[in-house]
């Protein structure tokens, strides 16, 4: 009997420290939110710091990859971000496991993004696949040259959100590769969502440059300059003659 109690006592001490710790958590998850929809980004990341010393959440990855993100610190978003869908992965794959077979993850806690969520009712529904993750990884990846894993994080994204960022970024990782054809049909599916988009026409022009289609890439070169792209003319000037 005694043995028994002792053993209650354990387990209750435990569940009462386990439900300490998802407090903090939580009180640190609000203040880095309320960070990040103010664009605090350096607050935000400390706080998250903070509530994953409690508690590892794949939300807070992402938020923290998402204000590296905005800080320019791609490498570390990209570890961010990559620990939040390994551990969406693995929470999705117990769920399928248990019978349920929704493509959607849902919680409670609202964080303004940028085109990384959908707001109901104040919850936010992340896409299956985690798909706005690998959007920002892929992004960060081209800025950061590793041109294949963009493409992979950018093939992902696309299938579930077709974004104009997403084509651009994933025409200028081909482009890097030499792939200017296919680099060409990213920046027109670019173009075609945003008929405004500079850089798409100034690259897209780069990429008909160098597979000899001189006019065709002066046209471009010439639009990417009408839309305020500057450098364009300096290109026009020692190319299109």
């Amino acid at each position: 009997m005694k043995k028994l109690l002792v053993i209650l006592i354990i387990l209750f001490f435990k569940n009462f420290l386990f439900s300490q710790e998802i407090i903090q958590a939580g009180v640190y998850e609000v203040k880095g939110d309320e960070a990040f929809n103010n664009e605090n980004y350096k607050e935000a990341i400390l706080n998250y710091d903070n509530a994953i010393n409690f508690r590892v959440d794949d939300f807070t990855y992402y938020l923290r990859g998402l204000s590296k993100f905005f800080l320019e610190d791609y490498q570390g978003a990209v570890i961010d971000l990559s620990k939040s869908i390994s551990i969406f992965s693995k929470e999705r794959d117990k769920s399928n496991k248990k019978g349920d077979k929704s493509d959607f993850w849902i919680t409670g806690r609202y964080s303004k993004g940028i085109n990384d969520s959908i707001e109901w009712a104040g919850i936010i529904q992340i896409e299956h696949k985690y798909s706005h993750a690998y959007y920002y990884r892929g992004i960060a990846k081209s800025i950061l040259n590793d041109n294949m894993g963009a493409i992979s994080d950018l093939n992902k994204s696309i299938l579930i959100n077709k974004n104009s960022q997403a084509y651009y970024y994933r025409g200028r990782a081909k482009q890097n590769l030499k792939k200017y054809q296919e680099a060409i049909l990213d920046y027109n599916n670019a173009i075609k969502i945003d008929k405004g988009y500079k850089e798409a026409y100034f690259f897209r022009g780069l990429s008909k440059g160098n597979l000899k289609l001189t006019n065709e890439a002066c046209l471009d070169l010439s639009k990417a300059g009408e839309l305020g792209f500057s450098d364009a003319y300096e290109v026009i000037k020692d190319n299109c003659k």
